[in-house]
């Protein structure tokens, strides 16, 4: 018969390696966690290296992304932001996008980068906020990017994009900034752009857009800005652009717009800013706006009705 001694001895026995193998394992975890942030961090300093925008210099004096110009981090070293605008950057687009799961604003705006954008931005789950204006980027825009679809501002103006616009970018339902001004893109607006609810300003301007305004536009409800000048867009005037209430700028000078002018454009109680010159436009157009600061219809065969005492600028 086992005596009460023996049984509280194997009992604190137990205690003892209980309290060991747990201290044992906690200390394995952070050993774990240290040695892969270690290893993320790692992977994000050489995929930064690997650009050429830092000098030698700045890379070699540490190994942490973190204290490089530009880069902004987490509090555990993750890399979550990259502003390098007007930075005289040169060379290849080539950052390796995937190598950083945790970033959210990239802002490259006003360099000299060329070629075309890497597939892999796709891999940027967390990304809201993109801009790579002002640049000398060709090649079409990946299909990869429809993957980003916490992306609230989207502005690739003033570059050399040329294709068509992905119709799977109705899947960006975050967006409320899209600018692709002042391209090359071709082809027709995509119908999934209606898909953007949250849309408040489109820019498309200055490209080589062809067909029709698509009707699914009606179904960016809170959209403030459109501006479709500088195009090659055809067919009758969208008559639902009335359905947009918050629309405060229309731009769609210098397309090939035809037909009668709509009735109830004027109706959209914020705007401001109505610009519908070199198109093909017959007819009447009545404005019945307050708060109306520009008007233009030159260069159509149209005439403009005021059914209210406004000021503001008017050329018909």
């Amino acid at each position: 018969m086992v005596s009460p001694v023996s049984i509280s001895m194997i009992a604190v026995a137990w205690v003892i390696c209980i309290m060991f193998y747990g201290t044992y394992l906690d200390t394995a975890v952070i050993v774990f966690v240290a040695a892969s942030n270690s290893s993320a961090s790692d992977q994000e300093m050489k995929a930064l290296q690997e650009t050429g925008w830092w000098s030698t210099t700045d890379t070699s004096n540490t190994s942490s992304p973190c204290e490089l110009q530009g880069i902004s981090c987490t509090n555990s070293g993750s890399v979550t932001q990259i502003n390098l605008a007007n930075s005289y950057l040169k060379g290849t687009l080539k950052l390796k996008f995937s190598s950083f799961p945790y970033l959210y604003f990239v802002d490259l705006h006003g360099n000299g980068l060329q070629g075309s954008i890497p597939s892999g931005i796709g891999t940027l789950s967390n990304l809201a906020f993109l801009d790579l204006s002002f640049n000398h980027l060709r090649g079409e825009i990946p299909l990869s990017m429809a993957s980003l679809t916490k992306l609230n501002r989207l502005t690739i103006s003033s570059s050399k994009i040329h294709g068509s616009i992905p119709s799977e970018i109705g899947n960006m339902k975050n967006l409320n900034n899209l600018d692709l001004s002042w391209n090359k893109i071709s082809g027709s607006i995509p119908k999934g752009i209606g898909n953007l609810k949250n849309l408040m300003r489109l820019d498309l301007s200055s490209n080589n857009l062809i067909g029709s305004i698509p009707t699914t536009l009606a179904g960016c409800s809170n959209l403030q800005e459109l501006l479709l000048s500088h195009n090659n867009l055809t067919a009758q005037f969208l008559h639902r652009l009335a359905d947009l209430h918050s629309l405060s700028t229309i731009d769609l000078s210098r397309n090939f717009f035809s037909g009668e002018m709509p009735v109830l454009i004027g109706n959209t109680g914020y705007l401001s800013i109505l610009n519908l010159s070199y198109n093909k436009f017959i007819g009447n157009i009545s404005i019945s706006l307050n708060n109306i600061k520009v008007v233009d219809l030159s260069y159509n065969s149209t005439s403009l009705t005021r059914t209210t005492v406004v000021t503001g600028t008017y050329l018909a």
